[in-house]
């Protein structure tokens, strides 16, 4: 039987997204609470690795604070030794109330200064804070009824803070500097920007990190109103799913069942009120025996009379003021979840 130190220790140091080090800890929690019983420090580990768990598969936010209630509300009730303060750290970016975010985000600092004498800890939990904090802004940002200068304040502090500790690290926090830089982009609906953080990002060659950030940056294109929207896309995408699916002899019931989708939702997707995810496209593409080109080809470089489809036609009226270069930079950012799916395939 593990001690509840050596439980806290495997939990702390299981790396991002590793699924199966999460599930053994989890397991390993249940046997030590079945025989022991559960204090409050393993309850908040065992309710933290859930949460992450949930959070890799990449569940609605909705389902992940959901989950993450029971770890706020212990958090609440605590003092501030280093692991609650490290707790709130990892789980800001799933607090579900703003207001209830910012304060744990100012208790977490307050106490980094006052209580931890670790200058090399200190910094490097503050960054923590920083970085999901900025991606819980982030959030905010575009989905929250919050003061939007409220926000942006905070949002910039977070920013610069994080990328100063980045660039005090130097090359070691290379990766997560460029992915706060990216984040900003999102944040000020930065086209250009975005596209050269990813770009940036991939050079570094860090392909998980590549991936997570451009799965959080397509979380925030369906709220963003001046950069090329993602319901244009899924226009033009909806539409060849269609009619290739109708060219195939299949109904949407049958399709439906071959792509694991609902047939109802399926019908949202080829109206183009709703998309597809990185994860869902290799599948997709493989039942519709077509390649990516056929999804994400720019129809706005076809002649206009070899467009009839009316929601095509309103697509490109959408796409038309829209810079070439800001055309090409969207469709190679969509066309990018594609090439890296079919890489790993």
């Amino acid at each position: 039987m593990k001690t509840k130190e050596q439980l806290i220790t495997e939990y702390r140091k299981i790396k991002m997204g590793d699924i199966n080090g999460l599930n053994e800890v989890i397991k390993n929690l249940e046997i030590y609470s079945n025989e022991n019983g559960l204090d409050a420090q393993l309850e908040l580990v065992l309710h933290m690795a859930c949460v992450r768990k949930l959070d890799c598969p990449g569940i609605s936010r909705e389902s992940i604070f959901k989950a993450a209630k029971p770890v706020i509300e212990l958090l609440q009730t605590m003092g501030d030794s280093f692991f609650e303060i490290e707790a709130i750290a990892t789980m800001l970016c799933f607090t579900e109330s703003y207001e209830l975010c910012t304060r744990l985000m100012k208790k977490a600092l307050d106490a980094l200064n006052t209580n931890l004498a670790d200058h090399e800890l200190r910094e490097a939990t503050t960054l923590i804070v920083f970085c999901n904090m900025s991606y819980r802004l982030l959030y905010s940002r575009f989905y929250d009824k919050e003061d939007p200068k409220d926000i942006e304040k905070l949002f910039d502090h977070c920013t610069k803070s994080g990328v100063a500790l980045c660039e005090k690290k130097g090359a070691h926090r290379l990766v997560l500097r460029t992915i706060l830089l990216a984040r900003q982009a999102v944040f000020n609906e930065d086209f250009n920007g975005i596209f050269e953080t990813l770009t940036a990002l991939r050079e570094l060659k860090d392909k998980g990190a590549f991936r997570g950030t451009q799965d959080d940056i397509a979380e925030f294109y369906h709220k963003m109103d001046k950069a090329p929207p993602t319901k244009v896309i899924n226009l033009f995408m909806g539409h060849q799913i269609r009619t290739r699916r109708e060219e195939l002899g299949l109904s949407r019931e049958e399709f439906g069942a071959k792509v694991n989708t609902d047939p109802n939702y399926l019908r949202m997707i080829e109206r183009g009120t709703r998309g597809l995810s990185r994860t869902k496209l290799m599948t997709y593409v493989k039942a519709l025996k077509v390649d990516f080109d056929y999804l994400f080809g720019n129809l706005s470089k076809q002649p206009a009379d070899a467009i009839t489809d009316p929601k095509i036609i309103q697509m490109n009226e959408a796409v038309s003021p829209l810079a070439e270069e800001a055309k090409d930079h969207v469709l190679e950012y969509i066309r990018s979840f594609a090439k890296l799916y079919k890489n790993k395939s």
